[in-house]
């Protein structure tokens, strides 16, 4: 994890529409078709372990994922891998209109790692969160489970069963994660609780996650008009400057463009094609 961004994000005070993915709660209740994950490594420490892309535009997303990151996409459906330029799984993607899921944009859906899931569910539901959908095995993966925190963001908890035929996954190409919410104390305060970690102010408006005295995360206040409350994953690339053209030439949009008091100009909110939205680091400024 990257811990000197946490000291330079500062999204901006001015109120900003970002398209996120609505009704993904519906799919509790909707019929899926199969898929297989790939099995992936545990990894101590890394609170995050799995990103997976649900699109309605799968299409659009694999070429804007293809010839802006340079990663590489599985031409599978509805389930496709996603993998760096070397090879190394990175992430997957859900092609939402062929699971059936009411989509109407694009978003990331983080997996947050435990060791005990039936005993971190339990302290989901003691302290206000929600169960959206129950516990699911993945043959060589583990278990997982879709939740829901007080504020409403969504991510799922998955307990990794390691295997022989796990795959270790490219973790650090994921930077940083930032959780936007309604309220930043009251949720990381919540997240310390179910998932046993530290909190810390930062500015008042802000609070780091840590874990013996590793920071993790940042929850922040939720600054987009009429947008849930959502997890936001980084990721650095080399060309920045060249990788922000081919945002807008693949169909993305600058949500949040570079500017001096946005992380010294070394940071952009993107949007993909379906909606979903990331930050993007200027590579050379990671220590």
């Amino acid at each position: 994890m990257n811990t000197h961004l946490n000291s330079v994000l500062t999204l901006p005070a001015r109120r900003l529409r970002l398209l996120a993915f609505a009704g993904i709660i519906l799919m509790a209740g909707c019929q899926s078709v199969d898929f297989t994950v790939p099995a992936i490594q545990s990894s101590p420490g890394e609170p995050v372990v799995w990103h997976d892309l649900l699109s309605p535009q799968a299409q659009r997303s694999s070429d804007f994922l293809t010839q802006v990151l340079g990663w590489q996409v599985s031409q599978t459906s509805p389930y496709a891998t996603l993998r760096d330029a070397n090879g190394t799984l990175v992430g997957g993607m859900f092609d939402s209109a062929e699971m059936g899921w009411p989509l109407n944009s694009g978003g990331w859906l983080l997996s947050l790692q435990s060791i005990d899931l039936e005993a971190t569910l339990k302290r989901i539901t003691d302290n206000g969160g929600t169960i959206i959908k129950p516990p699911r095995e993945y043959p060589d993966r583990g278990m997982s489970a879709l939740v829901q925190d007080p504020q409403g963001a969504v991510f799922e908890v998955l307990e990794v069963v390691s295997s022989d035929a796990s795959q270790s996954v490219n973790n650090q190409m994921w930077t940083w994660h930032e959780l936007v919410t309604s309220n930043p104390l009251l949720t990381a305060s919540w997240y310390a609780k179910v998932f046993e970690l530290q909190t810390s102010s930062m500015d008042g408006n802000r609070h780091m996650l840590s874990k013996n005295g590793e920071p993790l995360a940042t929850v922040s206040t939720n600054p987009f008009d009429d947008t849930p409350n959502q997890w936001i994953p980084v990721v650095s690339v080399a060309d920045f400057e060249t990788t922000l053209q081919k945002v807008l030439e693949w169909g993305g949009r600058l949500t949040v463009r570079p500017n001096p008091d946005f992380a010294n100009g070394n940071l952009a909110l993107i949007q993909d094609p379906s909606g979903a939205a990331m930050l993007l680091q200027n590579q050379e400024t990671l220590p």
